[in-house]
């Protein structure tokens, strides 16, 4: 569809619903999907005043500040508002490995994966995603080959289990 009339109707909703967070956070992507992060700041910051605790906000405000200027700091401190309880479904886990893989720290990133309980995450693009591929990744990051290599022979038989429980999405595929 056409970009403009999308941040329109959002931009529409936004002024009907100003402290709505799910309308805010949503008008904030199309403006990110423009690349204008400027705009897609403000918009993140007026959701974060209606709403201090939403995970999607803070997640994408940390997501524009890595991929607009390289902040990772930024990114960290947005993951430390988060109560360390906070976990639905692996996506508070993922953020957190994702912006210690980006500091290279890769040691912490696997111990913070491997206290994630689930044997799945969540990520925004891919749906569930099975643990043992991101521990598979970070022991290679870290040039461990037989820890990898079984962390992986664990991950496909998860995936494999993922795309056998939904044949028809994409992301389960990805993940195989």
């Amino acid at each position: 569809g056409d970009w403009s009339s999308d941040v329109c109707s959002s931009d529409l909703s936004a002024s009907l619903d100003p402290k709505n967070a799910n309308v805010l956070f949503n008008l904030a992507l199309n403006y990110v999907a423009q690349r204008d992060f400027n705009t897609a700041n403000k918009i993140l910051d007026q959701g974060l005043v209606a709403e201090p605790q939403s995970f999607g906000l803070r997640g994408i405000k940390a997501a524009l500040a890595i991929i607009s200027n390289g902040d990772v700091g930024f990114a960290e401190n947005q993951l430390s508002f988060l109560p360390p309880e906070y976990d639905p479904d692996g996506y508070v886990t993922s953020a957190r490995v994702w912006v210690l893989t980006l500091q290279r720290k890769f040691a912490d990133a696997l111990q913070v994966a491997q206290q994630f309980r689930g044997e799945t995450l969540k990520y925004p693009d891919f749906g569930l995603w099975p643990k043992a591929s991101l521990e598979g990744r970070l022991y290679r990051y870290q040039d461990d080959k037989m820890k990898a290599q079984a962390a992986f022979e664990r991950a496909r038989t998860v995936a494999e289990q993922l795309v056998g429980d939904a044949p028809n999405d994409p992301g389960r595929h990805a993940a195989l």
